[in-house]
Formats: C-alpha cells, sequence, structure tokens
C-alpha cells in the first residue's frame, strides 16, 4: 500500500513538472513575439481586423501599445482595409488624443462615454447608438505583455538554481558554487567544513 501511494506521488510530481515545462516553453515563445511586436511597432503600424455586419474587431499595434477596438455598429473603412495592413509608423490614433493619459487608477462617466485606467491598461466604452451599436476599447502596452509573460520563464530559473542548490547541499557539495566538499572519494565521507573554492561555511 506504501509503495503503491509512493508511486503515485511520483507519477504526480513527473506530470507537474512536465506541465510547468510546457507553461515555461509557451510563456518564453509568447514572450518572444512580445518583445519582437514590441520592436516592430515603433517603426511599422500593424493592423488585424475581423469584419462583420453586425459586429467587428480591430487590433492594431503601434508605438509600443496594443489597442484592440470591438464595435457592434457597421463601420465602413473594414472593407476597405482589408483583414490585415501594415504601414509606416506616425503616430497612432490613441496617441493623439489629448485626454488619454496614464494613471495609477482613473475613471470617468458620462452617459454617452466611459473609460478607465488601472496602472498601465486602459479602458473605452463610447455609445454608438446613432450608428445601431457601441464601441469598446482597450489599451495595453507592450512592456507590461511582455513582463507578464516572461514571469514564468524567470520564476523557473530562480527555481532551478535552489534545486540545484539542494541537490548540491544533499550530494555533499558546496550549495553556493557546487565544489565537492567530501574530504574523502568514499561517499559518504567527512566534510569539510569551510568550502576551498568560494569560502562559504558549511
Amino acid at each position: 500500500m506504501r509503495t503503491r501511494r509512493k508511486s503515485r506521488t511520483v507519477i504526480a510530481r513527473k506530470v507537474i513538472a512536465a506541465l510547468r515545462s510546457v507553461v515555461v516553453a509557451v510563456s518564453a515563445t509568447f514572450a518572444a513575439v512580445a518583445a519582437a511586436f514590441w520592436a516592430r511597432s515603433y517603426r511599422l503600424m500593424d493592423s488585424a481586423a475581423v469584419p462583420g455586419d453586425r459586429a467587428w474587431v480591430l487590433a492594431k499595434s503601434a508605438g509600443g501599445m496594443i489597442e484592440v477596438v470591438y464595435g457592434t455598429y457597421k463601420e465602413t473603412f473594414l472593407s476597405d482595409t482589408g483583414a490585415r495592413l501594415t504601414r509606416p509608423f506616425v503616430a497612432p490614433p490613441f496617441q493623439q488624443r489629448e485626454s488619454f493619459h496614464w494613471d495609477l487608477w482613473a475613471a470617468s462617466r458620462r452617459p454617452d462615454d466611459y473609460s478607465w485606467r488601472a496602472a498601465f491598461i486602459a479602458y473605452h466604452w463610447r455609445d454608438m447608438s446613432a450608428r445601431g451599436g457601441a464601441r469598446r476599447e482597450i489599451y495595453i502596452p507592450h512592456a507590461f505583455l511582455f513582463i507578464a509573460l516572461s514571469g514564468p520563464p524567470v520564476l523557473w530559473i530562480f527555481g532551478l538554481r535552489r534545486r540545484s542548490r539542494r541537490e548540491w547541499a544533499a550530494g555533499g557539495k558546496c550549495a553556493q558554487c557546487g565544489y565537492d566538499l567530501r574530504a574523502s572519494p568514499m561517499f559518504p565521507g567527512p566534510l569539510l567544513s569551510r568550502c576551498p573554492e568560494c569560502g562559504r561555511d558549511r
């Protein structure tokens, strides 16, 4: 019974380790893509649209920012721009608005307009009932997206370092640099009290 429980624990740990590796690999890949688009956004403005009769989505990447617009009214310019467009970056519309600022938290509400800003993310809703719907906009900096996606790989690297130190200490090695502290070639033998490589006390 105890052996079976131990084997299940080992299998569960292996599954968790495999899932962690997949999450780290996917996060690192998306972080690299975000960094590439971040650098590209200062030279080119990329836009992609999903047109529709009753609803449409438009995404822009320019000037270090990502703008996603969702509308529930008919927009004519989407049929002209096509599904994807790339052009030289001049100044995206959201940088031309004088009323758009970054704050830790701010919100404004009017009968036909509502917006809030939380740190680096902003949301804007506009009533477009005259055209049969509404317009919703969200703004996210590329830097914020890159930092969020880089979190799992960075934590994995630090965790790998801690695991290595624990394994070194358990194997009779220095937890700081991995130097073999065994005074005798036969393990387990007497360990040196101080690491001769880095000077760390055991």
